[in-house]
């Protein structure tokens, strides 16, 4: 081949090399062009033309890829976005496919595929946000020298016209624009860190709801600096905050948002809401009250108005806040029917209770699904109350029965049927001691004010048995225990089936229970498992409210044992206001149980005169411990501990009474004794202790309880200090220490051993 040939050849393959160079630098011109454009289309929301302009790039370009994964975010093409996002997995970094994915997975309830793309997407631009705001400030100083300097010889200047002047300065200057973007990125990125703690938050874990809670709570803060004035951030941090125990924190949110949103009565509601469960009654009364006055949506008005009347402490006050409501609501027409018959019942006006009861009842079956069926119970409720063995009982039945036949294994609806049925077959019985008095909840601990002896005890709890509604709730807990073991029923059930002295039954719960143990079910989940430990902070203002109502309930009591029963009631909401750290008097305790058992004596008034003397005689013996243990565990653990005291522990009057009280209740019912009282005795008198450990040995389900209780409650105080005592009564020292000390080890309140 000649030396030009050669030439010419190198010449056109140069040439070719050059075009092909040059074909590359246009395409990729192209494509960085079509990129650009594609992001500026996406900006002004041209989805559509932004597309087409990505289509050739998708298959190769990860640029393209995440904002195409954009493009099928804004139009919720879910099986789209995993189809693109997914062969890329490895390579989305921290891009926007990395967000778009991650809360794909994380919606559908895949936190660990969800979190790591989710996680690195969060930190690259929380430390850009950052690191863009430290350099905005470091600019702002320098302005502001600059600006002052420029202004020495004019006097003081308005710090807010200064801080004006240095924002129109910076806004001028284009050097800035990217930072003044870079550090709002926060307004995406915090309501993303929202729902990743809410979805963390309940999601299965080993760890229990207080630690979970605290990790969230750390989270928040960590970017508290960002969050600036965010409403789902600030309602989320106000929500933990309470229920961690934290109030000041809590009050700081929401008198954030309060301040940010001054006007936004919604959300005021929704804070008022946050507010009352968390124990902040007085300023949830005025948010809804503001709301009420300052909106002008009638529809939120009204809405303020029915809230803050169930927020009420009187009768007389919810019905005057329900007539400001929307009186052409059922529901609230329904309310209000329902608040005349309270009313009137507490009056003794028992024909007008039972028509205001009577109007709800035909009102409350207008409205729709659940709200119609609990309202028409709820009415129902106090027509057995005032009549028991009318026609509500067997109208409760069918609403229920009607109920179950659409939702034959659907857990809630089974519970709700289980607990409102063992409620009817409890208000029939109790009638006598419910009418009138303030509205409450019936408990088979209320059995024990109808009886003193054991054979008024077994015709009363055969009439308990020949129950309709009880047979057909005790049917439904029994499904219960079989579909969903570790279900809170259990332990529910467990209590009916302890009273009804059913052995095999209560077998069968603790089998339930300890089955759920192993299979690691019962975990609490869902937002109100976590924020119900907020209910500490809102018990007292509850309690206050049911001493109002208890109180104003004697002075219409109509006999010794409605009576009886509301001063039991007042002594131990009065025990509770101690175990919450609130001041008693010892003295005025005693004396509402002496006029308990007085009025009318039986099992449940000698039960709670016992406790006021504890009490009482506890008070002379202080230490640490009392609160948390409560007077009749602390004695106990007190005589057992302490050996120097014992001698004037066992001389106090108040002691000497409550012993003889314990002593005549154990001839009577034997079964009825405690661990905590045998752990006295064993102390103090050791000769009685022998018969207390022999009838506790003897009571089957009393040790199938502490079972349940055990499971339900596994690090409360009374579970392991019963744990401890068991164990010693079996003569088992070594094992009781032990177990002791594991309580101790995992936070439960216990004091140490000497």
């Amino acid at each position: 081949m000649s030396r030009r040939v050669v030439g010419f050849l190198a010449l056109g393959l140069m040439l070719a090399v050059v075009v092909v160079l040059w074909s590359r630098q246009q395409n990729r011109a192209s494509r960085e062009q079509a990129l650009r454009e594609a992001v500026e289309l996406l900006r002004k929301g041209d989805i559509e033309n932004a597309e087409l302009l990505l289509a050739p790039y998708v298959s190769d370009d990860l640029r393209a890829v995440h904002l195409q994964a954009q493009i099928l975010e804004a139009r919720d093409d879910k099986a789209g976005q995993e189809a693109l996002l997914t062969p890329w997995l490895e390579s989305l970094g921290s891009g926007e496919g990395a967000r778009v994915l991650g809360l794909l997975w994380l919606r559908r309830g895949e936190l660990e595929a969800a979190e790591p793309l989710l996680q690195g997407y969060l930190d690259v631009r929380l430390k850009r946000v950052r690191e863009a705001r430290a350099q905005l400030q470091s600019a702002r100083s320098l302005e502001l020298e600059k600006l002052l300097a420029e202004r020495t010889n004019e006097g003081p200047s308005d710090s807010l016209a200064l801080s004006t002047e240095v924002e129109r300065r910076l806004a001028a200057q284009p050097a800035m624009a990217a930072l003044f973007q870079a550090s709002s990125g926060e307004q995406a990125l915090v309501p993303l860190i929202v729902e990743l703690v809410l979805t963390r938050m309940q999601a299965p874990s080993t760890l229990s709801a207080r630690e979970r809670l605290a990790q969230a709570h750390e989270t928040l803060l960590a970017v508290a600096d960002l969050a600036g004035s965010s409403k789902s951030y600030l309602m989320l941090l106000g929500q933990i905050s309470y229920a961690l125990g934290k109030v000041d924190a809590g009050r700081a949110a929401v008198e954030k948002l309060v301040g940010a949103f001054p006007d936004d009565f919604a959300l005021h509601l929704q804070l008022a809401g946050l507010l009352q469960s968390s124990g902040e009654e007085t300023r949830a009364l005025v948010l809804l009250e503001q709301a009420w006055e300052g909106s002008d949506d009638p529809a939120l008005k009204q809405h303020a108005a029915q809230q803050r009347a169930h927020a009420s402490v009187s009768l007389d006050e919810k019905i005057a806040w329900l007539q400001r409501a929307d009186l052409e609501s059922p529901l609230v027409e329904c309310s209000l029917a329902q608040a005349r018959g309270e009313k009137a019942e507490q009056e003794g006006a028992w024909d007008e209770a039972e028509a205001s009861y009577r109007e709800a009842l035909e009102v409350s079956r207008t409205l729709p699904d659940a709200a119609g069926r609990n309202s028409q119970v709820r009415a129902l409720l106090a027509i057995v109350r005032l009549k028991p063995g009318s026609e509500a009982v067997a109208e409760i039945m069918r609403l229920f029965e009607e109920a179950l036949s659409h939702s034959p294994q659907q857990v809630e609806m089974l519970r709700e049927a289980a607990f409102t049925l063992r409620e009817v077959a409890l208000t029939e019985l109790l009638g006598p001691l419910l009418a009138g008095a303030p509205p409450s909840s019936p408990r088979t601990a209320q059995l024990a004010f109808l009886y003193r002896t054991n054979d008024e005890r077994s015709q009363l709890l055969a009439r308990l048995r020949s129950s309709p509604a009880l047979a057909r709730a005790l049917a439904v807990f029994e499904q219960l225990l079989q579909i969903s073991p570790g279900d809170p029923t259990s332990y529910a059930a467990a209590g009916l089936y302890a009273t009804l002295g059913d052995v095999e039954a209560l077998q069968r719960a603790a089998e339930s229970s300890a089955a759920a143990e192993r299979v690691g079910a019962g975990q609490q989940g869902g937002l109100a498992a976590f924020f119900a430990s907020s209910s500490l902070q809102a018990e007292l203002p509850q309690l206050d409210s049911r001493v109002i109502s208890l109180r104003s309930g004697l002075d219409g009591a109509r006999t010794p044992e409605q009576k009886a029963l509301l001063l039991g009631s007042l002594v131990q909401v009065q025990l509770r206001r101690s175990q919450l750290g609130q001041a008693v008097d010892a003295d005025t305790l005693v004396v509402l149980a002496q006029r308990c058992n007085a009025e009318s004596p039986s099992l449940g008034s000698q039960r709670t005169l016992v406790r006021a003397l504890l009490f009482r005689c506890a008070q002379n013996f202080p230490g640490d411990a009392l609160q948390a243990l409560g007077a009749q565990h602390y004695l106990a653990w007190y005589a057992t501990h302490q050996p120097t005291q014992r001698s004037a522990l066992a001389g106090d009057p108040d002691l000497l009474a409550a012993l003889d009280l314990m002593r005549e209740l154990r001839a009577s019912f034997p079964e009825q004794s405690k661990l905590w009282e045998w752990a006295l005795l064993h102390a103090l008198q050791p000769d009685q202790a022998t018969a207390v450990a022999d009838s506790i040995r003897a009571h089957t389900a009393g040790q199938l309880q502490r079972q349940i209780d055990a499971w339900r409650a596994p690090n409360s105080v009374s579970t392991r200090l019963e744990e401890y005592w068991w164990l010693l009564l079996q003569g088992q020292a070594d094992e009781a220490a032990a177990a002791y000390e594991a309580g101790r080890a995992a936070g439960v309140a216990l004091p140490a051993l000497p």
